[in-house]
């Protein structure tokens, strides 16, 4: 009699310890929730998620934020995400620019992004550009696919970035304690599109609940604290070789359906690059007909010797100037090549500002 009344006395102890652990993380999320909603309520979220591309740039917004390093910002999307949508009707060199965060550019207010400089140094410029922070190499060919017959492009300038390896295995973003996103997203595996979370069971749990987001975050700052993959990766490494093919899978796909366009790529530098870093991109540049603009990292390093800030210092992110640096460095690559004569009687160019 004893024994049963010691063993229910044990279940209902643990019963209440399982309850207040459970009454516990709830009290955290509901918290969690409401501020998380409270912030975005004040400060609208600039991506949103996706059924097929993971997340998207959030359409039809209008929003004035202030940000340390890069000051006042004025920011704003179409009905469809874009930051810049030009006349898909225009008879000029209709240029489409996809990226990832440096392409969305929201550290700086309309107008003052890299291809604003483009277009507003160019009268035969069209400009369309669409960039979400976080973006892999996947995610950008899908939404070019998705607007390429809408828009028919002339042009396809496409922004890549180190990280855009990373986001191409899900292999890599799960050992990431820099660059893993903790969302799902679609990856190439063999010929298929999958969509996956990179945090496996924990990434589930995150897509709805705050406090396991928070959770993953944290995984990722330890890792990154141990020795994250990137320290690790170098040409030749499986894990290295088997993203930088879905990488170019992915391009030259895209490529041998569009044969009547120009793709003109660049990458954007890092302050302190990896091993690995120069060697993905110029196996990106080996592919027929993708077109590469040399000198930015050149550019933006005289611009800093010369005493200009170009990012947002704890930021790496481009400010105006960063821009404005990039800009020309891309402008003068489309002029020199011939890129931007699409017509005989091409509308005559401004001077580029100084």
């Amino acid at each position: 009699m004893r024994t049963e009344r010691r063993r229910a006395g044990t279940r209902a102890k643990c019963f209440l310890l399982l309850a207040s652990l459970a009454f516990a993380v709830l009290a955290i999320e509901l918290f969690l929730q409401a501020g998380y909603f409270l912030q975005h309520r004040a400060n609208p979220s600039r991506s949103q998620l996706h059924d097929e591309w993971g997340w998207r740039s959030t359409p039809d917004l209008e929003t004035v934020y202030m940000t340390r390093g890069y000051g006042l910002i004025e920011y704003s999307t179409d009905a469809d995400g874009f930051r810049v949508m030009g006349d898909p009707d225009s008879n000029r060199t209709k240029i489409l620019v996809i990226g990832d965060s440096f392409t969305q550019a929201y550290q700086v207010s309309d107008g003052k992004a890299y291809y604003d400089f483009v277009v507003r140094n160019d009268d035969r410029v069209e400009l369309f550009a669409y960039g979400v922070g976080g973006y892999a190499t996947l995610q950008q060919t899908l939404v070019l696919r998705h607007f390429l017959e809408r828009i028919d492009p002339d042009i396809i300038l496409w922004q890549f970035h180190p990280n855009d390896l990373i986001g191409s295995s899900v292999r890599l973003e799960s050992l990431s304690g820099e660059h893993n996103n903790h969302m799902v997203r679609p990856y190439l595996e063999g010929a298929s599109v999958v969509r996956r979370h990179p945090d496996g069971l924990l990434g589930v749990a995150a897509v709805r609940s705050v406090l396991f987001r928070r959770l993953a975050v944290l995984r990722s700052s330890i890792k990154k604290r141990l020795g994250t993959i990137e320290e690790r990766l170098h040409p030749g490494h499986p894990d290295l070789e088997a993203g930088l093919e879905a990488m170019r899978a992915t391009i030259a796909g895209l490529m041998a359906e569009e044969t009547d366009r120009s793709f003109v790529a660049f990458q954007v530098p890092t302050r302190e690059a990896k091993a690995y870093e120069h060697y993905v991109f110029s196996r990106i540049c080996e592919l027929e007909r993708l077109r590469c603009v040399p000198g930015l990292e050149q550019a933006l390093d005289r611009a800093r010797v010369n005493g200009l800030t170009i990012d947002g210092g704890d930021d790496p992110h481009w400010n105006q100037t960063g821009h404005e640096t990039a800009g020309r460095v891309i402008l003068d690559y489309l002029q020199s090549t011939g890129l931007l004569n699409k017509n005989d009687s091409a509308v005559p160019t401004t001077p580029p500002e100084s």
